[in-house]
């Protein structure tokens, strides 16, 4: 009978049509998998927005869609935007490439700058006290009233740089590049541990005493 049928159709120029194909089920993944690790693709980290704020007003001073604050400092020095008063404390802006930038009163408690370029920048009453500037370029750096009390200085560049009103209690200089091109092999240490005073005063004293021993050339 169905031959008869088909017979027929054929005859009546009908075909019969073929049942659609099934569709494949893409497999799912499994929690915590990588959908693109079979590829062998890994895939781009995602750029958040983040923000360089004033350490006074907390107000926005630049933001840029970027993996570290490290590279909105940066940008922010690109394009030739001001982080005076920018708060950056406790960040790792080690080989960062900001010379010339103005970080005047900024707060950089504990910032690395390691192997960071800071040629030409302006420190000019910051707070970097107990920050790492190993290896640091700051070659012509303005640095006056600036507080670098406990910071690490060795092996920086420190060529012409303005020391002026500077805090240098517990400050290390190893292998370190003064301002006149000298190089300092070793000095840490308080000259004025004990004295009683304000901390203005204090940090006057010890600047003074600092700068008479390099003046004398006595280590």
């Amino acid at each position: 009978m169905r031959s008869f049928e088909r017979a027929m159709k054929a005859q009546s120029g009908v075909e019969e049509s073929s049942p659609p194909p099934k569709a494949t089920p893409r497999p799912i993944p499994k929690a915590n998998e990588n959908p693109e690790s079979s590829s062998g693709v890994r895939p781009r980290s995602a750029r958040k927005l983040l923000t360089i704020d004033n350490a006074i007003t907390d107000i926005a001073i630049f933001s840029a869609r970027a993996h570290t604050l490290r590279d909105v400092a940066e940008a922010a020095v690109e394009e030739n935007v001001s982080l005076a008063c920018a708060d950056l404390a406790h960040v790792d802006l080690s080989g960062a490439q900001l010379a010339r930038v103005n970080l005047t009163g900024a707060v950089l408690t504990e910032v690395d700058f390691s192997g960071a370029d800071l040629s030409g920048a302006t420190l000019a009453s910051a707070k970097i006290s107990k920050g790492k500037l190993v290896g640091a370029q700051l070659h012509g750096a303005i640095l006056c009233g600036a507080s670098l009390a406990g910071a690490d200085l060795t092996e920086a560049d420190l060529t012409e740089a303005d020391l002026s009103g500077v805090d240098l209690r517990q400050a290390c200089f190893s292998s370190t590049i003064m301002p006149d091109g000298r190089v300092w092999e070793v000095f840490r240490k308080d000259p004025l541990r004990g004295i009683k005073g304000t901390p203005e005063a204090h940090s006057r004293l010890c600047t003074a005493a600092f700068l008479s021993v390099f003046e004398a050339n006595l280590l």
